[in-house]
């Protein structure tokens, strides 16, 4: 009998350990993710409009943390960590009426330019706005930037790196 209620509070005390740990998988407001950075993106709209993504824009939607799995041919696929917002997201918070929006082009500063479409855009889990991989703010030429992550595809190609602006038509 002491073997066995010894044996129980091991277990409750472990248990106890692992939850008290691990904070019960919530993020308090002090460990949730913040924009760091000086990345800018210039954004223009069909009416007209053109406005900046910047810190303070950053900071009216909710920062998501989330992977990426990629692969190349004849390689073993590399997983990475996200740190952004839903791309959707930050153009409404801008004021953006996405109901509105036929597709939007993504120009990076090396000139490489990708069209992404209405269907594209409204998929809850496909494009995000990204400033950080693999705890580091990603960069050109020493400069802090954002990428367009297309997040459920295997492979790169539907990113758009170093991202200059955006045009929303």
């Amino acid at each position: 009998m002491k073997k066995s209620i010894s044996l129980f509070l091991a277990i409750m005390m472990a248990m106890f350990l692992v939850v008290g740990c691990s904070g019960g998988g919530q993020k308090t407001a002090a460990s949730a993710p913040k924009f760091s950075g000086t990345a800018q993106v210039r954004v223009f709209t069909a009416a007209g409009q053109e406005w900046i993504i910047d810190q303070k824009t950053m900071s009216t939607a909710p920062l998501v943390a989330f992977e990426t799995t990629q692969g190349k041919s004849g390689e073993e696929p590399i997983t990475n960590e996200h740190l952004g917002i839903l791309l959707k997201d930050i153009l409404a918070a801008a004021g953006v009426d996405l109901s509105t929006v036929n597709q939007i082009t993504c120009t990076s500063q090396d000139g490489f330019s990708k069209a992404y479409s209405k269907a594209d855009l409204e998929d809850p889990e496909k494009l995000f706005l990204t400033f950080a991989m693999d705890g580091e703010n990603l960069t050109f030429e020493n400069q802090d930037c954002f990428f367009i992550v297309a997040k459920n595809e295997s492979f790169k190609q539907n990113w758009t790196k170093f991202l200059k602006e955006i045009e929303i038509s």
